[in-house]
């Protein structure tokens, strides 16, 4: 029985309980029902049905039973009228979904370049011929050059990009931000984030953040989804007046106490749960891998800036200097490694009977390349410790050396600073540069300001967008590129400012870009050509986040005024 007719079917018996009279004792109960039910039609004696009412009447002609107005004829198959209703909501329904809705479709090349699917069916010789010629990849060919200027073109889709627009940025609550990230090894082990959240008081402050994951992606992940709210929660339990040492012990207490509970946590299911149980190898992730950690607090009502470092990623902020009519870097972190002397001497004081704990060719501590860390259980926990959970749980090997741990830990360095949002006596408001070291690998702090400093200018129109391309013979090197494998070393280079290309209208992809070749195209093409697993030795995984304390670009924080899809949302 179709829908519709069951539902009619259903709406007639209520009727006919509601209109007949009381039931007949039993004597009468069975001329009761010849008066209430009417006699059923033999199946072979029905009409046939028809969606058409007129069609229905006449095939039932005089076999018809008499009608009942409160009744469906037998057979009649109900139509609703035309669904005004239905196709006005669709149609509106639709054209919310097309103004605020962007469908982002990858472009041709990108397509292109998709990996062949494993199942190929070729009925004839030429149809294998012509793959071969066509399809197949020609590494020396001119047109794999053409396919890697279109890579070049599209290169902020590709490195994650998002720009804030002023408004969105009102919205947010939050001055206006950009950001990238190029993942190096796969999967990609920096992460970043960024959001507003209480402070003291339950103020709304701002943060940024940067994780930058070593031995693993898992440290960076888990502090990507803790870090800020455990930061934010310790804080609001604070007064609004509460004074900024407090503030400072408040934010250093909670990195340590992070880090002490994974690390506790850890060391229960080490000793406690079975081998390979799943409960355990969750609780032994995020300090069998390590990560730096890189926090920006900002409270818009002092203009305070509180940056919080453990690692080697770095901060630094752009501040206008009115006598050379430029920005200036000034450090808001130190990068904790082997060759910071204050890092040194701390080690020195903690360990006097192991000098040589840090290489000082490298700056490594006991191997790695950082003094402070999350996780890291290796330089955290005694050699036997390290042992267990290498056996039971497939953990790494202890570290050589490990006699008295622990050698690293998660305290971080504060720095608090007051911030210039508004460019009062001709000058110009601060932003703020939050990168993983592998920005700082190829850029200065001082450069990577001027360069963003390039590129305000050239997006409020006071200069022209960036200078021809230093191109050279496909069989030379780029200019301010350094190879000699006959020493055993590897090709180098230095973003200076001599290469710096302005083209982007991200100012985070602006940097990254640069990082890796700017206007040197060979140079750019071949660090992004470097195949997966070997990339690692040519650059680090580099996460960029761009904070603008002002107006940009002549008061447009986004792609020059256009209308974008809203990057924090869905539409």
């Amino acid at each position: 029985m179709k829908s519709i007719q069951w539902r009619v079917a259903l709406r007639q018996l209520d009727r006919r309980r509601l209109l007949a009279p009381p039931i007949p004792q039993p004597q009468a109960l069975r001329s009761y029902i010849r008066q209430a039910c009417p006699k059923r039609v033999p199946l072979i004696s029905r009409a046939p049905t028809s969606t058409s009412r007129m069609l229905n009447e006449a095939l039932r002609g005089k076999n018809s039973t008499p009608k009942n107005t409160s009744a469906v004829p037998r057979g009649v198959v109900l139509q609703s009228a035309f669904p005004k209703k239905t196709v006005a909501a669709v149609v509106l329904l639709g054209g919310l979904v097309y103004w605020f809705v962007d469908v982002d479709m990858p472009p041709q090349w990108m397509i292109d370049m998709e990996r062949p699917g494993a199942v190929q069916f070729f009925e004839t010789k030429e149809e294998v011929e012509h793959w071969v010629e066509a399809h197949m990849p020609q590494p020396l060919d001119a047109s794999t050059v053409e396919m890697m200027d279109q890579y070049i073109a599209d290169w902020e889709r590709l490195v994650g990009g998002f720009a804030m627009t002023e408004e969105e940025a009102r919205e947010a609550n939050m001055p206006v931000t950009h950001g990238a990230q190029a993942g190096v090894n796969e999967p990609c082990e920096d992460f970043y984030a960024l959001g507003t959240a209480p402070g003291p008081g339950a103020h709304p402050w701002n943060y940024w953040a940067v994780y930058d994951g070593h031995a693993g992606k898992h440290t960076a992940a888990h502090l990507q989804m803790a870090l800020i709210p455990h930061v934010s929660r310790d804080l609001s339990r604070l007064h609004e007046s509460a004074p900024s040492p407090a503030i400072t012990q408040c934010i250093t207490q909670t990195f340590i106490r992070l880090d002490e509970n994974w690390l506790a946590t850890a060391k229960r299911a080490a000793h406690w749960y079975p081998a390979l149980h799943a409960s355990a190898l969750m609780a032994l992730a995020p300090v069998f891998s390590g990560s730096c950690a890189l926090l920006a607090a900002f409270d818009p009502r002092s203009s305070t800036l509180r940056v919080a470092c453990t690692g080697d990623s770095r901060a630094v902020l752009g501040r206008w200097d009115a006598s050379s009519k430029t920005y200036t870097a000034v450090p808001l972190s130190v990068d904790q490694t082997g060759f910071n002397a204050a890092e040194v001497e701390r080690l020195a004081d903690q360990h006097p009977d192991e000098p040589a704990i840090i290489d000082p060719e490298s700056g490594r501590l006991l191997g790695i390349a950082v003094t402070r860390a999350f996780g890291d259980h290796r330089w955290k926990w005694p050699s036997e410790l390290v042992e267990l959970t290498r056996y039971k749980f497939f953990g790494p090997a202890p570290r050589p050396g490990n006699a008295s741990p622990p050698y690293m830990t998660a305290e971080p360095v504060v720095t608090e600073t007051q911030v210039q949002r508004r460019g009062d006596g001709g000058g110009k408001p601060d932003f703020l540069i939050l990168a993983s070291d592998g920005l700082w690998d190829k850029l200065s702090s001082e450069n990577a300001v001027h360069l963003v400093d390039r590129w305000i200018a050239t997006a409020a129109g006071n200069r022209t967008a960036a200078p021809a391309d230093q191109r050279s013979s496909s069989m030379q090197l780029d200019p301010g590129v350094h190879s000699e494998p006959q020493n055993a070393t590897y090709p180098t280079w230095d973003a200076t400012p001599e290469y710096f290309s302005i083209e982007d209208e991200n100012a985070a992809v602006c940097l990254m870009r640069n990082a890796f070749g700017g206007n040197r195209r060979g140079l750019f093409k071949g660090v992004m050509s470097v195949p997966g697993g070997l990339a690692r030795q040519v650059v680090d995984d580099t996460t960029v986040l761009v904070v603008f304390f002002g107006e940009v670009g002549g008061k447009k924080g986004g792609k020059r005024g256009e209308k974008k899809k809203g990057w924090w949302r869905f539409w």
